[in-house]
């Protein structure tokens, strides 16, 4: 198993707001069978700072789950994202156990 984790920094104070939309993704992206992401915000560290986590078995099902962005409702579901987030990263992690 692989854990994807993508951070998000969003921009001053509007955390609430992305992580609404993340959610809203969620459902989105239940039709195309991916699992539903696990959504942190910050306690500690840097403030206004989201975290998303999802499972998948490999990096071939990672890849094929990249098809749900020709949905035509990513696109402008996005474009609100990007007005949400200053910046970002995204990792994966070998999950051991």
């Amino acid at each position: 198993m692989i854990l994807e984790r993508t951070v998000f920094k969003a921009k001053y104070g509007r955390d609430d707001e992305l992580v609404a939309l993340l959610k809203e993704g969620n459902e989105m992206l239940a039709k195309y069978d991916i699992a539903a992401q696990r959504i942190l915000t910050d306690m500690t560290g840097e403030f206004f700072t989201v975290v998303m986590e999802t499972e998948v078995a490999d990096l071939a099902t990672y890849e094929a789950s990249r098809e749900a962005f020709q949905d035509p409702e990513f696109g402008p579901w996005f474009q609100r994202m990007m007005d949400l987030v200053e910046t970002g990263s995204r990792d994966f992690w070998n999950i051991v156990e």
